[in-house]
């Protein structure tokens, strides 16, 4: 791998970091190694609630089918909701979502660079927790095109059979039916996508830059993070089931 170490590193800002990371990854971690993930998240969350707040009557189809389909899944588990309680779970899922960039952007990280910096430590690329953080928020920046895409298909295809979020995914779960499907499998695919796998892709080149290892060694490390996170989006399904 590149000598980072004898590079010039310049100065850029927050924003800058977070658009030049999608096409130019290793500069972008080379020169914010030693910086703090604090204003990486603000701004994440912030572009994030202004994406969906602006484009959520685009997204409303899927939420409510979303809302509908987990309404239908409690049904056939013998606890169905009262029909009194329909808008209002309808209502609820779509507040949710609002507010699903200020709560999943940071919580996500935080878990995110856990993981990283456990799966670092497995493979010999050490890395400081503050350094996983910076590095798990700035990765965040693809998720961010999971929201438009959502109010993209929303605005373009036809929404009046859509039968959950999945129906918006760029990813395996698009094409399979929640209601027949395990709720633990659905789970998984749903995580699954364009954005998720851009994402890991991005943590595999940080880590390698960050830690100065080999990129199979940072392919190595998000593989193993991505399989944490998995396992822990997977558990509450497989105790409920």
């Amino acid at each position: 791998m590149s000598d980072y170490s004898t590079e010039t590193v310049k100065q850029s800002g927050v924003i800058e970091d977070l658009l030049e990371v999608l096409w130019a990854p290793a500069a972008v971690f080379n020169r914010t190694r030693e910086r703090k993930a604090g204003m990486y998240l603000l701004v994440l969350a912030l572009v994030g609630l202004v994406i969906v707040v602006s484009t959520g009557s685009l997204a409303r189809p899927y939420l409510e089918a979303n809302a509908d389909l987990q309404m239908a899944l409690a049904a056939k588990a013998g606890k169905p909701i009262p029909e009194a309680a329909v808008n209002m779970t309808r209502n609820i899922t779509v507040y949710a979502y609002y507010a699903s960039p200020l709560l999943f952007i940071p919580i996500g990280a935080l878990l995110s660079a856990l993981f990283i910096k456990w799966a670092g430590k497995t493979m010999s690329a050490p890395l400081r927790y503050g350094q996983a953080l910076t590095i798990a928020a700035i990765t965040s920046s693809p998720r961010l095109f999971g929201f438009i895409a959502t109010a993209v298909q929303g605005a373009i295809l036809d929404t009046s059979n859509v039968k959950s979020m999945g129906d918006s995914s760029l990813g395996p779960a698009r094409f399979v039916d929640p209601l027949t499907m395990s709720s633990p499998l659905y789970t998984f695919l749903v995580t699954i996508d364009v954005f998720s796998v851009w994402q890991y892709v991005l943590i595999a080149i940080a880590v390698s830059v960050v830690a100065r290892v080999e990129r199979t060694t940072g392919a190595i490390v998000a593989l193993i993070t991505w399989a944490l996170g998995s396992a822990l989006t997977l558990i509450p399904g497989l105790l409920a089931s």
